[in-house]
């Protein structure tokens, strides 16, 4: 697939780069596809480099030494999902596609290299690492310390699209999986539902959980959610 200056300007990592700089990057960027469920990097290989997410939904997971799965988020469009959680010596989580996804990818020395030659360039790197480093704070504050309703609101809104706009829409998660993210057990994850329901926050349904009001979920949690990206 071809990559436009245009193409990568929508990342909002990219947006503000000028256009000669933006045609530099299309020179090192390449896009990778992965379906649903298809594990795009695991925990514990060595960081490839920067995942910028074109389109589509990633989950980002470590797993417990009895197998269980402990979400940290969910990347939308336009975010970067390998940086700088994993832009290390190796992935201390997992990353698993939701959707069909499409990234931008940049290998990793080549970025360093781009960082080295062009200022520009490793200014918009530190930003995304800053940016990165509040949103590990926040994502340890949310594990560590929220109520379990806060939790679920949380990750419920992970789930949604990015568009803080967009109509309601049915979100296909089990009451177990919402358990496995949030860390707690089905039957408290299921009070809690019912709780949002009968408020009329979400809807309850056969073919998932519809969100109703995104405005008194985000209130929930405390926050607006830190890993929508930054508006240009």
């Amino acid at each position: 697939m071809e990559i436009s200056t245009t193409d990568l300007a929508r990342v909002a990592a990219f947006s503000t780069l000028p256009e000669e700089t933006l045609i530099v990057l299309q020179r090192v960027v390449v896009t990778r596809v992965f379906h649903p469920d298809e594990i795009v990097f695991a925990a514990g290989e060595p960081s490839g480099g920067l995942w910028f997410l074109r389109e589509g939904r990633v989950r980002i997971f470590r797993t417990s030494v009895d197998g269980r799965k402990q979400e940290f988020c969910v990347m939308h469009a336009g975010m970067c999902c390998g940086c700088p959680l994993f832009f290390g010596d190796v992935n201390p989580a997992w990353a698993e596609a939701i959707d069909r996804v499409t990234f931008y990818f940049i290998e990793r020395s080549a970025a360093l290299q781009l960082a080295e030659r062009h200022p520009d360039i490793g200014r918009l790197l530190f930003r995304v690492f800053g940016r990165g480093e509040r949103v590990l704070a926040a994502l340890v504050v949310g594990l560590s310390g929220s109520p379990v309703h806060a939790r679920v609101a949380r990750t419920i809104l992970d789930h949604v699209d990015a568009d803080p706009v967009a109509p309601s829409r049915v979100i296909a998660i089990s009451h177990q999986e919402l358990a496995d993210s949030v860390g707690t057990s089905r039957e408290v994850v299921t009070r809690s539902l019912d709780t949002l329901a009968r408020e009329q926050i979400i809807a309850l349904g056969r073919r998932g959980i519809t969100v109703l009001d995104r405005r008194k979920l985000a209130h929930l949690t405390g926050r607006m959610c830190p890993l929508l990206p930054a508006r240009p």
